[in-house]
This record gives C-alpha cells, sequence and structure tokens, in this order.
C-alpha cells in the first residue's frame, strides 16, 4: 500500500514537472487572456469597519400633534387687519381684505378635538365659528397652521390641504346627508409657511370650517349628480401601431362604492382583513393610501337600489406615481374581497376595473 501511494505521488510531480516543461495553462502550450489573468495585491489591515451614523433629521419619522380643543374669543376690527392668533390655538380669524369696512365684531373660535372631528368623517381640523357681538357679516380670513400635523398621513398630506365650510348641523345632526354638503373655499396653501387660509361667509349663525386634503386625482367628482352611465371614466389615449391600439391606463386611484350603511363598519371589516390599523379611518398600505368615507351623493340604502353609485360608503384607494401595477391591481382586488366577504356589496370605479375579479364588481350586482 505504502509503495503504491509513493508511486502515485512520484508520478503526479513527473506529470506537474513535463505539464511547467511544455508551458501554457495546464501544458496545452497556450496562456490564460489576460482579462482572465489573475494577479496578487498586498492587502491593508483596516480593522473594525466604523459604524454608519444616519444623517440629522433623514429617516425619523415626523412628530405629529393634533390641535386639541380650544376656545377664544377674537375682535374683528371695522378694517382689514392681521390675524392674530389665539394661545393654544392653531387658527387664526380675521376681516377679510377682501371685504368692504364693517363695524367692529367679535366672534367666538372653537377648534374641535379629533374625537369630534372623526365622527363628522371629517380628517383634518375642524373650526367652529360663532358671532358673539357687534358686526359679524361679510367674509372673514380663516388662517389654519399645519405645521404640527402636516406630516400625519403620507402623499403629501399638509400640501393638500385645503378649507371647506360645513353647516352647522354637521355637529348636530350628522346623519343627515345635508350636513354633510361642503363648500369648498378658494384656499391659500403655503407649503412653506406650512399655512392654509381662505375667505368664509360669516352668517348671522355659526359656521363650521374644516381643513381637510383633497384628492391629488380623482375619478369623477365628489360633489353633484353623478350617473350611472358615467361609470367607465377610463382615460385612454389610443395610439395606433398597425393593428395594434395601445391603452393607457392610470393606477393611482380607484373608488370602491359599498353598499353599508356605517363608515365605522367599513373600516372595522377591512382593518381586520387588511391586518393593519387605521387612524382617522385612513390606513397605508404597501404605500397606497385606503381612505374610508361617506359619499356625498348617497341616498339611503333602501332608495339607491342597484344605483352603486349612491351608496353611503365610499373606499379611496390613491397609489404613488409608479408604483407596481400588479400590486395596486393586488391590493384593490383583496379589498373587495374583503368587502364582499362581509356581506357587502362593492363596485370599483377606475381605469383597470376590467382588472379586478368580477369587472371590478359590477357583474355581481347585474
Amino acid at each position: 500500500m505504502a509503495l503504491g501511494l509513493a508511486v502515485v505521488l512520484l508520478g503526479s510531480a513527473q506529470t506537474a514537472a513535463a505539464e511547467a516543461a511544455a508551458g501554457g495553462w495546464h501544458g496545452l502550450g497556450w496562456d490564460l487572456p489576460p482579462l482572465q489573468q489573475t494577479s496578487s495585491v498586498n492587502g491593508v489591515d483596516g480593522g473594525f469597519r466604523a459604524k454608519l451614523v444616519a444623517a440629522a433629521g433623514s429617516g425619523a419619522p415626523a412628530k405629529v400633534s393634533w390641535p386639541a380643543a380650544a376656545t377664544a374669543e377674537v375682535d374683528l376690527p371695522a378694517a382689514a387687519a392681521a390675524a392674530k392668533v389665539p394661545a393654544g390655538q392653531a387658527v387664526a380669524v380675521a376681516r377679510s381684505r377682501a371685504g368692504a369696512a364693517h363695524a367692529p365684531g367679535k366672534v367666538r373660535i372653537s377648534t374641535l378635538d379629533q374625537a369630534t372631528t372623526a365622527k363628522t368623517g371629517i380628517t383634518g381640523v375642524l373650526v367652529k365659528v360663532e358671532p358673539v357681538a357687534g358686526d359679524t357679516s361679510g367674509p372673514v380670513n380663516v388662517d389654519v397652521d399645519y405645521r404640527s400635523f402636516g406630516d400625519a398621513y403620507g402623499g403629501d398630506f399638509g400640501g393638500r390641504l385645503h378649507l371647506v365650510q360645513y353647516p352647522a348641523c354637521l355637529l348636530t345632526t350628522p346623519d343627515k346627508p345635508e350636513c354633510h354638503v361642503g363648500t369648498p373655499l378658494a384656499s391659500d396653501n403655503n407649503t412653506k409657511t406650512r399655512h392654509v387660509s381662505a375667505d368664509a361667509q360669516q352668517a348671522t349663525s355659526s359656521m363650521l370650517v374644516a381643513a381637510e386634503a383633497a384628492n391629488r386625482r380623482s375619478v369623477g367628482p365628489r360633489r353633484g349628480p353623478v350617473h350611472r352611465e358615467n361609470r367607465r371614466r377610463v382615460r385612454q389615449s389610443s395610439v395606433h401601431r398597425g393593428s395594434e391600439v395601445m391603452s393607457e391606463k392610470s393606477y393611482e386611484f380607484c373608488k370602491l362604492y359599498v353598499r353599508a350603511d356605517s363608515v365605522d363598519a367599513v373600516v372595522g371589516a377591512l382593518s381586520v382583513g387588511l391586518g393593519v390599523e387605521f387612524v382617522a379611518k385612513i390606513a397605508t398600505v404597501a404605500r397606497t393610501l385606503i381612505e374610508v368615507l361617506r359619499n356625498d351623493d348617497r341616498l339611503p340604502l333602501d332608495q339607491s337600489g342597484d344605483d352603486f353609485v349612491r351608496w353611503p360608503v365610499l373606499v379611496e384607494v390613491e397609489s404613488p406615481d409608479g408604483a407596481d401595477q400588479a400590486e395596486v391591481v393586488g391590493l384593490t382586488s383583496r379589498l373587495l374581497e374583503i368587502l364582499w366577504g362581509t356581506e357587502y356589496a362593492a363596485v370599483a370605479s377606475c381605469d383597470f376595473e376590467d382588472e379586478l375579479p368580477y369587472d371590478g364588481g359590477i357583474r355581481r350586482i347585474r
């Protein structure tokens, strides 16, 4: 055995020597190309790598602080003047510079807490302005400082804030549909100072002004009559290339009409189905914003029938620019399946509804 092993080793050594004498790679008579040749370099002991430290202010979630409930009385001088913010509030009221001269007056500003605001279905800040004494007629300028809550949600929430005037009955009788019909005000949103302001018509009684986020993209109007034949709002740009026709679709926004009485019940169903928490009826899943709200064009369930655009609850799905189309379709399909599984009728209205189960649900009700 030992003799055999010695012979094998000797033979291997002789073969290696012969290959070296023949030259080239393994004695084949040719060398590796320059790019495949290896060479050694001198290494340097670099020690342990220093721990990376994030730059100041990067990656840290913004601190959000919603305005607390507070009430203060503010004088309205006869002429327009700079607004003064009452202590402890983020809202200021002053005479509008666009209005005519008035006699002096006084109003009471009440910032409502988030619990009260959420009951109205509004995501944002709700302010009540009441006349106290003197002349409170004519337009008044309402200014909301959103520095403390502008980053409460994604999708450029602060940059989308605008002011909407609602009737006072929104607080007293929120079940009446007419109390949820707001009047959007011509708002000035200064994203540098993070203030949003607008002129509102002060009535002889109290009024409500909400700072809420507008959708960057919408499919159909949020207010006003909506007709069934307008359901398919596919913004198609057809380009003919020979016999091929290509259509461009937007995957950034979709509305789900839900046949349900309660917004909170729909929020609960989606929260359980998705395994996420909704804050003020809003959740974010894979960078997609999901908001549940009342349908401004709703009818009572016993009157809406299959006219889904009149169903009481809306689920708005907003995805960022450049989002993966398959993921958007998958998430929207999942939302529909959760609602259907909870025995809610639901129908989608968006550019890609034909890619959703049952054509977005329309084939389930027809």
